[in-house]
């Protein structure tokens, strides 16, 4: 599972985007483009967090490169499966964080707290972040992702952590769905190698006459009106045959 790594940037050429991590002892290099804030930039000396991840040219890279602010807690974060004595923590953070078990996904309710999960823990075993997930023929879909503490790289853990399970099931694509308010999101799914796959043009709008808990206007003012599907492909059989 992947696991969230705290380092010292050792070296960075702005002009050519190239860098090194070091990190107890060993060095990982890294692209502008992995650097989560988008900046493109980042200080020699600098303290990150970072999560190890293929690279174009298939060797280990650091991705998700995140600055870490001063006095943050520098701890390595890893990810595992949720075990069954943990169904109680996923429901509690389910009702904290998306008003209640039933998630409308697509325009379909879904029990999230029914669904395979992963958690985020820190070294002493502090609950720091959950995904859960489902899979669909040749696809894992991310349903809910949540990162207790920010700043620290957990949502990019558990995103790889998630790829990680969907390629060694061979399957074709990992996605996920979410609103136009969720910038922050929005940014992750970006520099972790999602695209845009396509916009479900009023599906909040429809979603809300399933869950009516979930608000006209989200983050910064904006309208809760049209989901953005991401996606990540895997590679895997492929897509499925179109009908007809």
């Amino acid at each position: 599972m992947a696991r969230v790594l705290i380092g010292v940037v050792g070296s960075y050429d702005e002009r050519r985007g190239l860098g090194l991590v070091e990190q107890d002892g060993r060095q990982h290099p890294f692209h502008c483009t992995a650097i989560s804030d988008g900046s493109r930039r980042v200080e020699v000396g600098a303290a990150v967090s970072f999560v190890l991840g293929p690279s174009h040219g298939g060797r280990h890279e650091a991705v998700a490169v995140t600055k870490l602010a001063p006095g943050s807690r520098r701890t390595a974060v890893a990810v595992r499966p949720v075990r069954a004595d943990e169904r109680s923590f996923v429901t509690a953070t389910l009702e904290q964080r998306w008003g209640g078990q039933v998630v409308v996904a697509r325009g379909f309710p879904v029990h999230a707290d029914a669904l395979d999960a992963l958690v985020a823990v820190r070294d002493w075993g502090e609950r720091v972040g959950l995904l859960t997930y489902r899979v669909d023929r040749n696809s894992l879909e991310v349903v809910t992702l949540d990162a207790f503490v920010p700043g620290e790289g957990v949502g990019s853990a558990l995103l790889a952590a998630a790829g990680e399970v969907a390629r060694s099931a061979g399957l074709w694509r990992l996605f996920l769905v979410t609103t136009t308010d969720n910038l922050r999101a929005i940014g992750l799914y970006l520099t972790r190698g999602l695209r845009i796959a396509t916009v479900h043009q009023n599906a909040a709008t429809f979603a809300r006459e399933i869950k009516p808990s979930i608000p006209v206007l989200g983050h910064f003012g904006i309208p809760l009106q049209d989901e953005v599907e991401f996606e990540l492909v895997l590679g895997g059989e492929g897509p499925p045959p179109r009908a007809g």
